[in-house]
């Protein structure tokens, strides 16, 4: 049985609590009011400025309080003056009066023999207050006064003083003790006027039906929104203080408390959060929903079994948020404000919803730096840089910023303020010492292109590009694959042994050369302006030749005959362990891409002299087919020796293409070659930046959860990357570094997320899996799955208990109710759980 007040002033409502209520069990007694005020005048008279308000009785419980009102306390002082000092040992003894009480004889209405006799001054306190007058006494510290109300009470009678105490020395303790009748009686005389009329209230109630009568404790508090006078948080909280003062709580519990609002104020702006807040249900009432969720708040603090709505167990992924503040924001990331520091490289998801944008903004952000925020103490700014944000997302956001005036990205444009100047006395040696970069990228024009833009953008900076991953790995970190070999020559097809027809005889051994030596191929070295033929693209089979050939006609000196027509004879002119890796390393890249790749290969002829070409492979317009292009080559501007020996590398920017599945595993084995090459120390991280087209949700997510340090779309926000670049290679010699970006003000609400696991789901709420506990009250949202149908793609769920997970150690079951659940967002619900049962009650038949 319970006991619950409902405010509603809705008599089809009201009807609806009482059939619920009743449905839920019989026994519960309902008192009904139509606004707060009616509630607060019978309930809660005598706690707006009372004596419960005052502050020397806030430690007074409600038996306490009901002592003092009864008792008959002296209007005359128990001392000779209105106040009197006093010095106490340890053990409460009195050891010394000040000098005018001592003269006078007495004190406390006793004669100073009986009050010598005394063993304590806790014999003076009465019983009930003897509890919280020894922790007074236990409280008391040198250099610091502290006070309180205390009852003395007598022989010759009762008074009620004020006493300040003061610790002094080890073993004693000075008391003020101070007669007040001027402010505490005129209370009192209030409360005894209060607790009278509701004596009387009690007598006549004893005459009324059952649901007039007052009840002693209260259970439950449902409230309508509109019906409670003021803000309906302020409300809350001064009521619930009201209550607890009051003694109104349960024995076990504190009161519970539920809103219920009309579904248009759900919004976030309008959404109830509190932290003596259980519950927020909508109206019109679903019967259903109403009495499992009062079965569960009713059942508070325990973990109650659901018993009129069912769970649907099913683990299912999906993201919670907390609501923070989103203080500064630019084009290149943003600062929040959260009570505690991050580490610099955390990566979290980011929801954001800008005023009078439709869209909301969904973008992962790493963590730059935290500061002290300069304004609210024990709070601090964490500084974010967009990390993967998709052209549409930077969109909307340039959009925000520019409607809210001439957005200015920069404080300043003048490149010349930043320019390296080796004359200057207050930089350190590694400050002047050049930044080292190097740009991976299969299309040689994005590589240069990039390449470009850290040139021009940041002072003090070596830019190496490379188009082959392996030659790379090679070239800078000294890696050397312990399987290259000599191949074996190509096998004779079928058709040729049994033609009789002897394999090409073997090409002369190439030697390693100076790429200083290498000469480029010209017309002469192909029998056509270009060479074409088709492989394919599970074994690297020739299938046709495309460009036509007569029998003198020959490819670098290489009868066309003998490479062109045998299955694999065409990878002769790719012989030499470097050229045979980049050319497969090519392959495989154009078959999980579908792009074009054009590469420049340095090859041997038949006489064993390399020579420069260029070389096209293109996805066929056949499936399962490639095409290769050999072409000679014109431009020379490339030929220019690029340094291949660098002293450290503080900066890798890497083509998404490049990178394998496994981005963690792949950063770690890179990170091994570059210290073993004394690239980095054992203290640094290998700074690597990923740069690629649009990125899909499921590339996204291994990203996030890597030690990347940047990740950017195509098209580039260019001023995005270089302040990045700059931050991870700590190079100031730039307009884009960190103290020159221009941060607009705002005040945003925005949800920042992370991945937890569903238990189940239901109408109602449900539970989640997570490596931390998540205190009772607190209110998260949920993303993802059937939440993204939800107003604003997103459910807010309060929490009301957590417990380990028996047998996986650290890891907890945390249950919540939906908070505010709409109409439409429960036939959602509802019909997806209907769906997904009778789904998997067929797969299971």
């Amino acid at each position: 049985m319970a006991n619950i007040i409902i405010i509603e002033d809705d008599t089809k409502v009201l009807n609806q609590f009482r059939q619920y209520f009743k449905e839920l069990n019989e026994d519960h007694r309902l008192r009904f009011f139509s606004n707060s005020e009616e509630f607060q005048n019978l309930y809660l008279k005598s706690s707006a400025g009372d004596i419960a308000a005052h502050p020397l009785f806030k430690a007074f419980n409600q038996a306490q309080m009901s002592w003092l009102v009864s008792a008959d306390f002296q209007t005359t002082s128990p001392f000779a003056e209105v106040a009197a000092k006093l010095q106490i040992n340890k053990d409460g003894k009195i050891t010394a009066f000040d000098v005018a009480t001592a003269k006078s004889g007495k004190a406390f209405g006793l004669p100073m023999d009986q009050i010598k006799v005394l063993k304590s001054i806790d014999e003076l306190v009465p019983e009930s207050f003897r509890v919280l007058w020894q922790d007074f006494r236990g409280s008391v510290k040198e250099g610091k006064v502290i006070s309180n109300a205390f009852p003395i009470t007598t022989s010759a009678g009762a008074w009620l003083l004020k006493i300040s105490g003061q610790k002094r020395g080890e073993n004693a303790v000075d008391l003020v003790l101070r007669h007040q009748p001027d402010v505490f009686l005129p209370l009192l005389e209030t409360e005894k006027k209060i607790a009278s009329a509701q004596a009387a209230e009690a007598t006549k109630n004893e005459e009324e039906p059952e649901e007039l009568k007052l009840l002693s404790t209260i259970d439950l508090l449902v409230f309508r929104t509109s019906c409670v006078k003021g803000a309906p948080t302020e409300w809350l909280t001064k009521t619930a203080e009201a209550m607890k003062l009051k003694g109104y709580g349960p024995p076990d519990f504190r009161v519970r408390f539920v809103a219920t609002m009309h579904e248009e104020q759900t919004s976030d702006k309008g959404l109830l959060v509190h932290s003596q807040l259980d519950d927020v249900i909508c109206l019109p009432l679903d019967r259903l929903i109403f009495l499992q969720k009062m079965e569960l708040t009713l059942g508070l603090p325990k973990r109650s079994r659901p018993s009129f709505l069912f769970m649907q167990e099913e683990k299912l992924p999906i993201e919670i948020s907390k609501l923070v503040s989103m203080e500064l924001l630019s084009d290149v990331g943003f600062a929040i404000r959260n009570p505690v520091a991050l580490a610099p490289g955390t990566i979290s998801r980011f929801k954001i919803r800008f005023p009078a944008l439709r869209e909301t903004v969904v973008t992962l952000a790493r963590s730059h730096s935290s500061v002290e925020h300069p304004e609210a103490e024990g709070q601090f700014l964490v500084y974010f840089h967009f990390f993967g944000a998709q052209h549409e997302s930077r969109k909307r956001i340039f959009t925000y910023l520019n409607r809210s005036g001439n957005y200015k990205g920069l404080h300043t444009e003048d490149a010349t303020k930043f320019e390296f100047s080796s004359e200057n006395l207050f930089l350190t040696a590694r400050e002047k010492e050049k930044k080292h970069v190097i740009v991976l990228d299969a299309d040689p024009d994005q590589a240069e292109s990039l390449a470009g833009l850290i040139r021009d953008g940041i002072n003090q900076t070596e830019v190496i590009t490379e188009n082959s991953y392996y030659l790379f790995l090679r070239k800078y970190l000294n890696f050397v694959d312990e399987g290259d070999k000599p191949k074996a020559k190509p096998p004779a097809t079928d058709a040729t042994a049994a033609a009789g027809a002897a394999p090409p005889s073997p090409p002369p051994p190439i030697e390693p050369v100076n790429l200083d030596e290498i000469r480029l191929a010209t017309n002469h070295d192909l029998y056509a302006d270009q060479v074409e033929w088709l492989i394919g693209t599970s074994n690297s089979h020739l299938i046709s030749t495309l460009t036509p050939f007569g029998e003198q006609d020959a490819v670098m000196g290489f009868p066309a005959a003998q490479l062109l027509q045998n299955d694999l004879s065409w990878r002769t002119l790719f012989r030499g362990s470097d050229n045979e890796h980049v050319l497969d390393e090519t392959i495989k890249l154009v078959i999980t891409t579908h792009k074009n790749n054009k590469r420049k290969f340095a090859l041997a002829d038949a006489t064993g002299t390399f020579k420069w070409l260029q070389v096209e492979i293109e996805p066929h317009t056949v499936p399962e087919q490639l095409k290769i292009t050999l072409a000679p080559l014109e431009n020379t501007e490339w030929m220019k020796n690029q340094e291949t020996k660098i002293p450290r590398l503080d900066l890798l920017v890497i083509s998404e293409d490049l990178v394998p599945e496994n981005v963690d595993s792949w950063l770690e084995g890179l990170k091994g070659l570059a210290l073993k090459a004394n690239l980095i120390t054992a203290n640094d991280e290998l700074k690597v930046v990923v740069v690629g087209e649009k990125f899909s949700p499921e590339r996204l997510l291994v990203y996030r959860h890597s030690k990347v340090s940047g990740l950017h779309s195509r098209p580039l926000n260019a001023r995005a990357f270089l302040f990045e670049a700059t931050s991870h290679m700590q190079a100031p010699f730039s307009k884009h570094n960190f103290d020159n970006q221009n941060w607009n003000e705002v005040k945003l609400k925005v949800h920042m997320t992370k991945e937890v696991i569903l238990e189940g789901i239901s109408e109602f709420g449900s539970s989640l899996i997570s490596p931390a506990t998540i205190q009772p009250g607190t209110v998260l949202y949920l993303h993802e799955s059937i939440f993204e149908n939800a107003p604003n793609q997103c459910l807010p769920a309060r929490f009301y208990h957590s417990e380990e997970i028996q047998g996986q150690k650290g890891m907890f079951s945390c249950a919540f109710i939906y908070y505010g659940i709409t109409d439409a967002f429960l036939k959602f619900c509802r019909a997806w759980i209907r769906d997904t049962y009778a789904a998997k009650k067929a797969k299971e038949s």
